[in-house]
Protein backbone atom coordinates (compact mmCIF):
# COMPACT_ATOMS: atom_id res chain seq x y z
CA UNK A 1 0.00 0.00 0.00
CA UNK A 2 1.35 3.74 -0.69
CA UNK A 3 2.06 5.87 2.43
CA UNK A 4 -1.38 8.05 2.28
CA UNK A 5 -1.35 11.40 4.78
CA UNK A 6 -4.56 12.08 5.70
CA UNK A 7 -4.49 15.07 6.77
CA UNK A 8 -1.82 17.70 7.77
CA UNK A 9 -0.87 16.97 10.98
CA UNK A 10 0.10 13.89 10.15
CA UNK A 11 2.37 15.00 7.48
CA UNK A 12 4.19 17.59 9.93
CA UNK A 13 4.77 14.56 12.68
CA UNK A 14 6.34 12.74 10.24
CA UNK A 15 8.27 15.32 8.34
CA UNK A 16 9.67 16.95 11.58
CA UNK A 17 9.10 20.64 10.17
CA UNK A 18 9.81 22.09 13.37
CA UNK A 19 7.15 24.16 13.13
CA UNK A 20 3.99 24.87 15.45
CA UNK A 21 0.97 24.62 13.53
CA UNK A 22 -2.21 27.01 14.99
CA UNK A 23 -4.96 26.98 12.10
CA UNK A 24 -7.24 24.09 11.50
CA UNK A 25 -7.07 21.76 8.21
CA UNK A 26 -3.93 25.03 6.98
CA UNK A 27 -0.70 25.53 7.63
CA UNK A 28 2.11 27.35 5.95
CA UNK A 29 5.88 27.47 6.07
CA UNK A 30 8.80 29.52 5.09
CA UNK A 31 11.82 27.23 4.07
CA UNK A 32 14.08 29.40 6.25
CA UNK A 33 12.06 28.15 9.00
CA UNK A 34 12.29 24.54 8.93
CA UNK A 35 14.32 22.39 11.30
CA UNK A 36 17.84 21.19 10.30
CA UNK A 37 16.71 17.92 11.45
CA UNK A 38 13.62 17.73 9.16
CA UNK A 39 12.62 14.72 6.35
CA UNK A 40 11.75 16.50 3.14
CA UNK A 41 12.81 13.44 0.84
CA UNK A 42 9.98 10.95 0.68
CA UNK A 43 9.33 8.27 -1.72
CA UNK A 44 5.57 7.57 -3.14
CA UNK A 45 3.12 8.92 -0.84
CA UNK A 46 -0.60 10.77 -1.31
CA UNK A 47 -1.85 13.28 0.81
CA UNK A 48 -5.91 14.28 1.03
CA UNK A 49 -4.87 17.98 0.85
CA UNK A 50 -3.74 20.69 -1.19
CA UNK A 51 0.01 21.74 -1.32
CA UNK A 52 0.82 24.20 -3.24
CA UNK A 53 4.67 25.33 -3.54
CA UNK A 54 6.10 28.51 -4.35
CA UNK A 55 9.51 28.28 -4.98
CA UNK A 56 12.02 31.49 -5.70
CA UNK A 57 14.77 29.95 -6.01
CA UNK A 58 16.83 26.36 -5.54
CA UNK A 59 13.97 24.30 -5.62
CA UNK A 60 13.26 20.34 -4.71
CA UNK A 61 12.98 18.45 -7.89
CA UNK A 62 9.75 16.07 -7.73
CA UNK A 63 7.86 13.47 -9.56
CA UNK A 64 3.57 13.93 -9.42
CA UNK A 65 2.01 10.56 -11.27
CA UNK A 66 4.28 10.77 -14.40
CA UNK A 67 4.87 14.21 -14.54
CA UNK A 68 9.05 14.43 -13.67
CA UNK A 69 9.65 18.36 -12.23
CA UNK A 70 13.76 18.49 -12.18
CA UNK A 71 15.27 21.62 -9.92
CA UNK A 72 13.72 24.73 -10.31
CA UNK A 73 13.08 28.22 -9.75
CA UNK A 74 10.52 30.96 -10.20
CA UNK A 75 7.47 28.39 -10.24
CA UNK A 76 3.84 27.44 -8.97
CA UNK A 77 3.39 24.26 -8.18
CA UNK A 78 -0.50 22.96 -7.13
CA UNK A 79 -0.97 19.27 -6.09
CA UNK A 80 -4.26 18.48 -6.00
CA UNK A 81 -5.86 15.60 -3.35
CA UNK A 82 -4.31 12.13 -3.43
CA UNK A 83 -2.21 12.56 -6.40
CA UNK A 84 0.94 10.08 -6.26
CA UNK A 85 4.53 11.77 -5.79
CA UNK A 86 7.69 11.65 -4.66
CA UNK A 87 10.08 14.15 -3.70
CA UNK A 88 13.57 14.56 -3.34
CA UNK A 89 15.56 17.58 -1.54
CA UNK A 90 19.29 18.32 -2.37
CA UNK A 91 21.15 18.82 0.85
CA UNK A 92 23.90 21.28 -1.40
CA UNK A 93 20.75 23.24 -2.24
CA UNK A 94 18.74 23.47 0.86
CA UNK A 95 20.36 26.45 2.61
CA UNK A 96 19.93 28.47 0.02
CA UNK A 97 16.69 27.45 -1.21
CA UNK A 98 13.65 30.54 -1.09
CA UNK A 99 10.29 29.82 -1.31
CA UNK A 100 7.16 28.07 1.03
CA UNK A 101 4.71 26.05 0.80
CA UNK A 102 0.85 25.79 2.13
CA UNK A 103 -1.10 22.53 2.74
CA UNK A 104 -4.72 22.94 3.23
CA UNK A 105 -7.57 20.49 2.95
CA UNK A 106 -10.62 21.31 0.84
CA UNK A 107 -13.18 21.45 3.23
CA UNK A 108 -10.80 24.60 4.48
CA UNK A 109 -12.36 26.49 1.64
CA UNK A 110 -15.74 25.39 2.15
CA UNK A 111 -15.24 23.08 -0.64
CA UNK A 112 -17.32 20.11 -0.48
CA UNK A 113 -15.61 17.40 -3.44
CA UNK A 114 -19.05 16.00 -4.01
CA UNK A 115 -20.53 18.61 -5.02
CA UNK A 116 -20.23 20.04 -8.76
CA UNK A 117 -19.88 23.68 -7.58
CA UNK A 118 -16.49 22.60 -5.41
CA UNK A 119 -14.08 24.59 -7.58
CA UNK A 120 -14.52 26.94 -10.45
CA UNK A 121 -12.75 26.24 -13.42
CA UNK A 122 -8.94 25.72 -12.88
CA UNK A 123 -6.28 24.11 -14.56
CA UNK A 124 -4.61 22.65 -12.11
CA UNK A 125 -7.28 19.65 -11.41
CA UNK A 126 -7.00 18.85 -14.95
CA UNK A 127 -4.71 15.38 -14.35
CA UNK A 128 -3.24 15.63 -17.78
CA UNK A 129 -1.30 18.50 -16.87
CA UNK A 130 2.10 19.37 -15.72
CA UNK A 131 1.45 20.75 -11.57
CA UNK A 132 3.58 23.29 -12.23
CA UNK A 133 3.46 26.93 -13.57
CA UNK A 134 6.02 28.79 -14.36
CA UNK A 135 6.52 32.50 -13.20
CA UNK A 136 7.79 35.35 -15.28
CA UNK A 137 9.60 38.55 -12.81
CA UNK A 138 6.12 40.26 -12.36
CA UNK A 139 3.47 37.29 -11.28
CA UNK A 140 6.82 35.74 -8.47
CA UNK A 141 6.62 39.53 -7.11
CA UNK A 142 2.80 39.29 -6.68
CA UNK A 143 2.79 35.53 -5.21
CA UNK A 144 5.93 36.23 -2.75
CA UNK A 145 3.62 39.10 -1.33
CA UNK A 146 0.48 36.70 -1.37
CA UNK A 147 2.90 33.72 0.30
CA UNK A 148 4.11 36.18 3.19
CA UNK A 149 1.05 37.66 4.13
CA UNK A 150 0.04 34.04 4.38
CA UNK A 151 2.59 33.34 6.74
CA UNK A 152 2.35 36.73 8.83
CA UNK A 153 -1.45 35.99 9.19
CA UNK A 154 -1.01 32.53 10.20
CA UNK A 155 1.73 33.29 12.65
CA UNK A 156 0.38 36.61 14.30
CA UNK A 157 -3.29 35.54 14.50
CA UNK A 158 -3.69 32.46 13.96
CA UNK A 159 -7.39 31.19 14.32
CA UNK A 160 -8.58 34.51 14.33
CA UNK A 161 -7.36 35.50 11.12
CA UNK A 162 -8.81 32.17 9.18
CA UNK A 163 -11.33 34.36 6.45
CA UNK A 164 -8.35 36.55 5.79
CA UNK A 165 -6.37 33.04 5.35
CA UNK A 166 -9.16 32.12 2.85
CA UNK A 167 -9.50 34.40 1.09
CA UNK A 168 -5.69 35.46 0.57
CA UNK A 169 -5.81 31.45 -0.95
CA UNK A 170 -8.40 32.05 -2.84
CA UNK A 171 -6.79 35.23 -4.52
CA UNK A 172 -3.52 33.08 -5.36
CA UNK A 173 -6.11 29.96 -7.42
CA UNK A 174 -8.02 33.38 -9.26
CA UNK A 175 -4.16 34.44 -9.79
CA UNK A 176 -4.10 30.94 -11.17
CA UNK A 177 -6.01 31.96 -14.09
CA UNK A 178 -3.51 34.11 -15.40
CA UNK A 179 -1.11 31.55 -15.97
CA UNK A 180 -3.47 29.28 -17.44
CA UNK A 181 -2.07 26.93 -19.95
CA UNK A 182 -4.17 27.61 -23.66
CA UNK A 183 -5.13 23.60 -23.53
CA UNK A 184 -7.50 24.24 -20.46
CA UNK A 185 -10.39 25.94 -21.96
CA UNK A 186 -11.68 27.97 -18.68
CA UNK A 187 -14.11 29.68 -20.75
CA UNK A 188 -15.96 26.26 -21.94
CA UNK A 189 -15.87 24.66 -18.65
CA UNK A 190 -18.83 23.52 -16.73
CA UNK A 191 -19.54 23.51 -13.12
CA UNK A 192 -20.72 19.95 -13.79
CA UNK A 193 -17.56 19.39 -15.32
CA UNK A 194 -15.19 20.74 -13.14
CA UNK A 195 -16.84 19.02 -10.22
CA UNK A 196 -16.38 15.56 -11.77
CA UNK A 197 -13.10 16.52 -12.28
CA UNK A 198 -12.54 17.32 -8.87
CA UNK A 199 -14.36 14.22 -7.80
CA UNK A 200 -12.36 12.14 -10.38
CA UNK A 201 -8.92 12.96 -8.80
CA UNK A 202 -10.07 12.64 -5.78
CA UNK A 203 -11.94 9.08 -5.49
CA UNK A 204 -10.76 7.47 -8.80
CA UNK A 205 -9.25 4.65 -6.57
CA UNK A 206 -13.23 4.20 -4.97
CA UNK A 207 -15.20 4.82 -8.07
CA UNK A 208 -15.20 2.58 -11.06
CA UNK A 209 -18.10 3.55 -13.09
CA UNK A 210 -19.95 6.50 -14.58
CA UNK A 211 -22.69 6.04 -12.43
CA UNK A 212 -20.98 5.85 -9.26
CA UNK A 213 -19.38 9.35 -10.17
CA UNK A 214 -23.13 10.33 -11.47
CA UNK A 215 -24.59 9.30 -7.69
CA UNK A 216 -22.23 11.77 -5.80
CA UNK A 217 -23.00 14.53 -8.22
CA UNK A 218 -26.53 14.10 -7.96
CA UNK A 219 -27.49 13.71 -11.60
CA UNK A 220 -28.09 10.79 -14.21
CA UNK A 221 -25.30 8.90 -15.54
CA UNK A 222 -26.32 10.04 -19.32
CA UNK A 223 -26.37 13.79 -18.02
CA UNK A 224 -23.01 13.93 -16.75
CA UNK A 225 -21.74 12.03 -20.23
CA UNK A 226 -23.33 13.94 -22.30
CA UNK A 227 -22.12 17.35 -20.48
CA UNK A 228 -18.53 15.90 -19.99
CA UNK A 229 -18.16 14.84 -23.39
CA UNK A 230 -19.31 18.17 -25.15
CA UNK A 231 -17.34 20.13 -22.66
CA UNK A 232 -14.11 18.31 -23.21
CA UNK A 233 -13.97 16.03 -25.72
CA UNK A 234 -13.64 13.26 -23.48
CA UNK A 235 -16.17 10.61 -22.02
CA UNK A 236 -16.82 10.54 -18.48
CA UNK A 237 -16.00 6.90 -18.37
CA UNK A 238 -12.30 7.68 -20.50
CA UNK A 239 -11.36 10.30 -17.96
CA UNK A 240 -12.00 8.00 -15.45
CA UNK A 241 -9.46 5.53 -16.60
CA UNK A 242 -7.17 8.33 -18.06
CA UNK A 243 -7.11 8.70 -14.55
CA UNK A 244 -6.31 5.24 -13.22
CA UNK A 245 -3.69 4.97 -15.85
CA UNK A 246 -2.09 8.31 -14.79
CA UNK A 247 -1.69 7.28 -11.43
CA UNK A 248 -0.15 3.66 -12.79
CA UNK A 249 2.46 5.13 -14.49
CA UNK A 250 2.98 7.33 -11.42
CA UNK A 251 3.78 4.02 -9.37
CA UNK A 252 5.02 2.15 -12.49
CA UNK A 253 7.86 4.70 -12.56
CA UNK A 254 7.82 5.73 -9.07
CA UNK A 255 8.17 2.89 -7.00
CA UNK A 256 8.86 -1.15 -7.02
CA UNK A 257 5.40 -2.71 -6.54
CA UNK A 258 4.92 -5.57 -8.93
CA UNK A 259 2.15 -5.26 -11.39
CA UNK A 260 0.10 -7.47 -9.53
CA UNK A 261 0.33 -5.07 -6.31
CA UNK A 262 -0.26 -1.90 -8.53
CA UNK A 263 -3.71 -3.62 -9.91
CA UNK A 264 -4.50 -4.80 -6.54
CA UNK A 265 -3.78 -0.66 -5.41
CA UNK A 266 -5.90 0.92 -8.27
CA UNK A 267 -9.08 -1.61 -7.07
CA UNK A 268 -8.20 -4.62 -9.76
CA UNK A 269 -9.33 -7.93 -8.57
CA UNK A 270 -8.05 -9.47 -11.71
CA UNK A 271 -4.04 -8.56 -12.41
CA UNK A 272 -4.13 -9.59 -15.74
CA UNK A 273 -7.31 -7.62 -16.65
CA UNK A 274 -5.20 -4.62 -15.16
CA UNK A 275 -2.33 -5.45 -17.81
CA UNK A 276 -4.73 -5.55 -20.29
CA UNK A 277 -6.37 -2.09 -19.45
CA UNK A 278 -3.44 -0.72 -19.69
CA UNK A 279 -2.51 -1.96 -23.01
CA UNK A 280 -5.57 -1.28 -24.31
CA UNK A 281 -5.03 2.72 -22.92
CA UNK A 282 -1.23 2.86 -23.82
CA UNK A 283 -0.20 0.66 -26.21
CA UNK A 284 1.62 -1.44 -24.22
CA UNK A 285 2.20 -3.44 -21.12
CA UNK A 286 3.12 -1.90 -17.75
CA UNK A 287 6.16 -3.91 -17.57
CA UNK A 288 6.87 -2.64 -21.05
CA UNK A 289 6.49 1.10 -20.52
CA UNK A 290 8.64 0.67 -17.14
CA UNK A 291 11.48 -0.61 -18.74
CA UNK A 292 11.38 2.32 -21.26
Amino acid sequence: MIKTYANIDEYLLSSNLGIEKNVEDFFIYDYKDVSENAQITENSFRQQYFELSLEINNGCSFQIDDFVIPLGEKRLSIVAPNRLQTVVAHDDLLEESQGFTIFFKPEFLGANLNQKQSFPNFGFLDLNQSPTYHLNDKHLAEMTAIFNLLRYEQNEYGEKSKEVIKNLVKAIFEKTKQLQRTSFQTSTRHPLVTGFLVLCNSHFLEFHTVNEFAQKLNVTPKHLTEVVRAKTGISALKTIHNAKIRYAKGLLSQTNLSVKEIAYELGFNNPEYFTVFFKRNQGQTPNQFRNI
